[in-house]
């Protein structure tokens, strides 16, 4: 039985001129490398590309975007093969490994507008320390069970109304309480204290 092969892509951004001449010659001659050329991943993040017997270092970036991919098979109709969210920068033979470890995403997007593109494009990330996230987050529970976040502070719950006459908004007074609503009150209050 005849294995088929599935296809899979990758974004390569070869920081050697040269390289990367020679491998995009190679693809637009006969599109294929064939055999010269092997990716190894160490780890999810890490690996090398041999080609010709050179060993060079590659990093898989995260891209600022997701980039989405078209195929065509007729220079007509457009065909969506995948998102990719991920650049492989291939370094230099004599770059270390480790030199990259700390990178995690691609400063720069796939075109030239996406240069940048943190930096450009989104706003920061703010800078809040957890102690102050944590003591809003107390603060905001205990308003939401009734009490002041701060001593001598008394919360107090006021209702208006908006007068279309006057254009101004007033305060609205409670009904005075009826000598029924008086004696339930007064139920209440003795069923509560015992």
């Amino acid at each position: 039985m005849k294995e088929t092969g599935t296809e899979q892509y990758f974004l390569l951004r070869v920081k050697n001129a040269s390289l990367a001449e020679r491998i995009r010659k190679a693809l637009n001659e006969s599109g294929d490398l064939g055999s010269d050329m092997h990716l190894n991943f160490k780890d999810n993040t890490t690996g090398e590309l041999k080609l010709d017997g050179i060993t060079y270092p590659i990093k898989a970036l995260h891209l600022p975007t997701v980039v989405e991919a078209f195929k065509t098979y007729d220079d007509i109709h457009l065909v969506k093969i995948g998102d990719l969210g991920q650049v492989l920068v291939v370094c230099d033979p004599n770059t270390k490994i480790e030199d990259l470890a700390s990178e995690i995403e691609s400063r720069d997007g796939v075109t030239p507008p996406m240069r940048n593109a943190r930096q450009r494009h989104f706003r920061p990330v703010p800078t809040v320390s957890p102690t102050d996230i944590a003591t809003a987050e107390r603060a905001m529970l205990a308003m939401m069970q009734g009490y002041s976040p701060m001593e001598n502070v008394e919360i107090v719950d006021v209702e208006e109304e908006y007068d279309p006459d006057l254009k101004i908004w007033k305060p609205v007074v409670p009904p005075p309480p009826t000598s029924s609503s008086k004696a339930a009150a007064a139920a209440a209050t003795a069923a509560n204290s015992m």
